[in-house]
């Protein structure tokens, strides 16, 4: 198993990460210079079956400090103890395909080694921190996300939220590249998009908003849980505070690659992060009807009732 040198440098999630290419330009990452990263990334062959291992499925192996996982017509990714990723390329993949799961599931991976928790959810700052938006697929986190950041609100990390507990739950810088279904991305741009989608396995575009100087942890103000209502005649949109021990289940229940937590989180220390996370964070459940009928009036009432508060 080779390991090429990293020659890239980047901030993310509060790590600092090398990477033995460049990564694609619509991740937003800031380039650092450092000769200790915390996370080396690399390509090198992985073998498909994982020594020692406690844990199988079709896509996912583990024992005592490592994950393997396998994605079909992408590749393997060899993840090691928080501070190491090897990729092992099919050859039809491209750059862009490999760098998706290396900044998704297998970076998250990671922050749950380092005892961090990855959370699925797309954040914006307002004035009293950083307000995430949650929800299960298809439920408009990242559209929810990129309207507000049009509208002056900076987007603080899309689809994955590196949540360090204390006191008060701190969020990470994330990517500042929100990934959009086509639908979306004409609601939120009034065009089509042009581009190719960011890999061959997900079909959505990205909307860059740019390397921000801003690498600083910043406290979580509020954590909106977004339902959207599939078969309801009402248009309004319900915005409401959820109790604490409403707040630890949907937030559990929002967790993101939940499986790979639950490996390496046993259930009492899962509730222990949950209760610490809602101790001194409001959490909202916003219920609107699917679609986009009456998005800007959507957008304004989370902007008056929430971020502005």
């Amino acid at each position: 198993m080779s390991k090429n040198k990293p020659h890239y440098f980047y901030h993310v999630f509060d790590l600092t990460i090398g990477c033995d290419f460049e990564l694609p330009m619509h991740f937003c990452l800031k380039p650092v210079e450092t000769l200790d990263p915390d996370v080396f990334i690399s390509s090198g062959s992985v073998d498909h079956i994982l020594a020692d291992y406690s844990f199988k499925n079709n896509y996912l192996q583990f024992n005592d400090s490592t994950f393997l996982l396998t994605i079909k017509n992408i590749g393997r990714f060899l993840i090691n103890n928080g501070c190491e990723i090897i990729y092992d390329a099919n050859t039809n993949a491209s750059m862009d395909d490999i760098s998706t799961y290396l900044l998704g599931t297998c970076l998250s991976t990671i922050l749950y080694q380092r005892n961090i928790i990855a959370f699925h959810g797309s954040a914006v700052l307002c004035p009293k921190g950083a307000v995430i938006f949650t929800g299960q697929q298809g439920a408009g986190k990242s559209t929810t996300a990129t309207a507000l950041a049009q509208n002056g609100w900076p987007l603080f990390s899309d689809d994955v939220c590196a949540i360090q507990i204390s006191d008060i739950p701190y969020i990470s810088k994330g990517i500042t590249r929100a990934k959009l279904n086509a639908d979306s991305y004409k609601t939120i741009t009034g065009e089509l998009p042009t581009s190719t989608p960011i890999s061959k396995n997900i079909p959505k575009y990205a909307i860059s908003y740019g390397e921000d100087t801003n690498l600083k942890s910043l406290p979580i103000y509020a954590i909106c849980i977004i339902e959207p209502m599939n078969n309801s005649d009402d248009t309004s949109v319900q915005i409401q505070p959820l109790s604490k021990s409403e707040s630890i289940k949907f937030i559990g229940d929002n967790i993101y690659r939940p499986l790979i937590h639950n490996i390496l989180t046993p259930p009492d220390i899962r509730f222990l992060q949950l209760a610490n996370l809602t101790k001194n964070t409001q959490v909202f459940r916003i219920r609107r009807k699917v679609g986009f009928a009456d998005f800007e009036s959507y957008i304004s009432l989370i902007e008056s009732m929430i971020l502005r508060k």
